[in-house]
């Protein structure tokens, strides 16, 4: 049955992977526990196992949950995770058609989300988003990337991250640097770093997928209406509004804010913002992680700030990235894991989530864990909702759309003269679709 369904799906996944998936497939979705003796009988309580399918490769943090659900409903979370995102994709896309497929699993929202929507195959999650929507735990905003082109949501929240700069506090203590409040102070920034001898700021190709961090940040820091227009294809790339907004980019391209040397790994992205060859880095609160484990420690090492507004007059807005979770309409234990997933949203869970878990939460009512960079985000209203949250370029266009703009966009990296060039190529590859 479910067992049969993970054999199958976890070909591509290392040796540890396969045996804790088919150990779940066996315990049938329950395990007992065994109390401790309180009279001279000996007691047992049922606990229902859900099991939830990522290729995140956090599997701890999403078991470090489960003492809270097991306590609150009585229900477990155990973890199966994946190394290959595409092949993930497909065997997840095969599996929400299977009666024994996993419970719930992490998503991607806005396009990428949509697609799967169209199999017919997820749960309208509509009631528990309206429930605590109106209950104002959380901005409308937050779940936009989750609703689909029919007005229903089909994503519960499971990861929130929000695109600020991380900083070197080093390089900033050396140079007598202070976090940037205006655009012109962030330029500053960056001239007295270039002039010290190093790029300002970190970034890298391989993979195309990081090209798409400028990008955004500078047209949602010139008008927001501008990047969304984009997105939907509402204005065209080549719209002169679009390429004045970005020869601002390019701009800090040719100035040489940017490393020499691109074609590198993310493990060097991370180790030259830590030793301070590029001591800025426009990323997801992810990183975070990602960066301690060089033993760099937030609040002492690195801290971080929102790229100022090229426009005051605009719109305050932040780049929102959410990985969702989804759930199938054959999960195995469907009843209990929409009962999960109304608790997941509620403060109590998310207020212990942020302890499972590196990162923020964007419920209004929960209590965010005490991390120097997240109390940032809290103290300049990043939680609260005095920032709009826009989706990133990744979720926010049609699939094939976004595969060939990151190409191009790479392409700008590479070669800043030839912006108009490269946009005028993403309006002739979307209007021959």
């Amino acid at each position: 049955m479910r067992k049969l369904f993970l054999r199958l799906i976890v070909v591509a996944v290392v040796i540890s992977f396969v045996a804790s998936f088919a150990l779940i497939g066996c315990k049938d979705g329950t395990t007992t526990e065994t109390t401790e003796e309180t009279t001279e009988e000996e007691t047992t309580e049922e606990v229902l196992t859900l099991l939830f399918a990522n290729d995140k490769g956090w599997s701890p943090n999403v078991a470090g949950i489960s003492p809270f659900s097991e306590e609150a409903l009585g229900i477990a979370v155990e973890s199966a995770a994946y190394n290959d995102p595409a092949e993930f994709q497909a065997l997840m896309k095969q599996g929400l058609t299977s009666d024994s497929g996993p419970d719930f699993l992490n998503w991607w929202s806005g396009y990428r989300l949509q697609d799967v929507v169209d199999l017919d195959v997820l749960v309208d999650l509509s009631d528990i988003w309206k429930k605590h929507i109106d209950a104002g735990e959380y901005d409308p905003s937050v779940a936009e990337g989750f609703k689909m082109s029919d007005g229903k949501y089909y994503g519960s929240l499971y990861l929130s991250m929000f695109w600020t700069v991380l900083y070197n506090k080093h390089t900033f203590d050396e140079l007598n640097l202070e976090e940037p409040q205006t655009w012109e102070e962030f330029i500053n920034v960056c001239d007295t770093i270039k002039a010290s001898g190093v790029p300002p700021i970190d970034s890298y190709i391989e993979g195309k997928w990081y090209s798409l961090a400028w990008f955004e940040e500078i047209l949602i820091r010139t008008d927001p209406a501008l990047y969304e227009g984009v997105c939907d294809y509402s204005i065209k790339y080549s719209d002169p509004r679009v390429i004045d907004a970005l020869k601002t980019w390019t701009d800090m391209i040719e100035k040489g804010y940017f490393p020499e040397e691109l074609q590198i790994p993310i493990a060097d992205l991370f180790k030259n913002f830590v030793t301070g060859d590029a001591p800025m880095l426009l990323i997801g609160d992810w990183a975070i992680g990602n960066i301690e484990a060089l033993d760099f420690v937030q609040g002492v090492d690195f801290d971080a700030f929102v790229v100022p507004m090229i426009n005051p007059e605009a719109e305050k807005t932040v780049i929102f990235e959410t990985a969702p979770i989804v759930i199938g309409k054959k999960s195995p234990h469907l009843e209990e894991t929409l009962a999960l997933f109304d608790w997941w949203l509620s403060p109590e869970a998310q207020t212990n989530w942020t302890k499972t878990w590196p990162g923020a939460t964007v419920n209004k009512k929960a209590t965010v864990a005490d991390q120097p960079v997240f109390n940032k985000f809290k103290e300049i209203g990043l939680l609260s909702g005095e920032y709009r949250y826009i989706n990133r370029f990744y979720e926010n266009s049609p699939v094939p759309v976004v595969e060939y703009a990151l190409d191009k966009f790479v392409e700008i990296m590479l070669n800043p003269d030839k912006l108009e060039e490269a946009l005028a190529d993403i309006d002739t590859f979307i209007e021959a679709q």
